[in-house]
């Protein structure tokens, strides 16, 4: 071997050409814009109705309008049998062991409650409740109330209760 191949700087080597470098960019670039033409050929925008058929805008008000009160309900008497049930159902919570476990038959009031004349109402039902030792009895009961006001109500005679 001869010195001159051992003392020999190599060449620096030439970097590699990145060859299509932006040619991926390029070609997602078209293929958005064909995708986006295509697009709106197939899905084009609605258009918005004549003049003449759009309604005509509201002229601007000086002041807020005001929002209409609900009217109050309309008390006809011998037509609250829900109320009735309801009001039943406080009356008999009040006497339980455990009112939180109370629980009355669902649809109670069309099937329990009766309208029996001035604003008087029978309610005969049952409720399941826990007792003082903590087992789940089937108690009935029976009430007479009577409507005082649309959202009063007074316990006629007294609540009646038995296994």
């Amino acid at each position: 071997m001869s010195s001159e191949n051992q003392n020999a700087v190599p060449a620096p080597e030439k970097p590699k050409s990145k060859k299509g470098g932006c040619l991926p960019l390029i070609l997602l670039v078209v293929i958005v814009l064909c995708g986006r033409t295509v697009w709106r050929v197939w899905h084009p925008a609605p258009e918005p109705p004549p003049k003449s058929e759009q309604p005509a805008k509201p002229a601007p008000a000086t002041k807020p309008a005001e929002k209409p009160k609900p009217a109050a309900p309309v008390y006809r008497p011998g037509e609250d049998i829900h109320g009735a049930w309801v009001a039943a159902q406080y009356r008999v919570e009040a006497r339980l062991k455990n009112p939180k476990s109370a629980k009355f038959p669902f649809g109670g009031a069309s099937e329990h409650v009766r309208h029996v004349g001035d604003d008087v109402y029978d309610v005969r039902s049952w409720v399941d409740a826990k007792n003082a030792f903590g087992a789940v009895v089937r108690t009935k009961f029976h009430l007479r109330i009577q409507r005082l006001a649309s959202d009063k109500w007074q316990l006629v005679g007294d609540v009646e209760m038995w296994e």
